[in-house]
């Protein structure tokens, strides 16, 4: 779905601000890179934080409301949830994490039980068919009921 996607998103942009996952491996450079339009032209990964979080923030918005996002309302989301090179670390990764919760809300009230979120959101990943021909028929009835 579109939030299981944004919430993925929002993911990848946290997992290079934060490498090791907490606030202390803040990566400022990165950040003041992707907040300035001169740091992104020289800098891939600063390139990629702002198309994640871009993208997380429109997933978001679009689950939620089923409208469009003008560009102008992207740049003041983005701004509210990037914070720049010289936040408190804690604070740039609760955005992120604020983020990341809020699309997890929206995606856990679209598909309460999981289900529709295990299939693939995007063509970069397929879904994996199980090989049916390994298994035997009392296998593959047996996966069939527990659909």
């Amino acid at each position: 779905s579109l939030a299981s996607q944004g919430e993925k998103f929002a993911k990848r942009a946290k997992g290079l601000l934060f490498p090791s996952g907490e606030p202390t491996s803040f990566n400022r450079a990165l950040m003041g890179a992707a907040r300035n339009p001169i740091g992104r032209t020289f800098s891939g990964e600063a390139q990629d934080v702002e198309f994640y979080v871009k993208r997380a923030i429109d997933a978001q918005l679009r689950s939620e409301t089923g409208a469009a996002v003008s560009p102008g309302e992207l740049d003041r989301l983005t701004s509210a949830f990037m914070a720049n090179a010289f936040a408190d670390p804690t604070s740039a990764f609760t955005r992120l994490d604020e983020l990341e919760f809020g699309l997890r809300g929206v995606r856990q009230s679209i598909d309460p039980t999981g289900q529709y979120s295990q299939q693939p959101t995007s063509p970069f990943e397929p879904r994996q068919e199980e090989n049916l021909s390994r298994l035997s028929d009392e296998d593959i009835l047996q996966q069939l009921d527990m659909q």
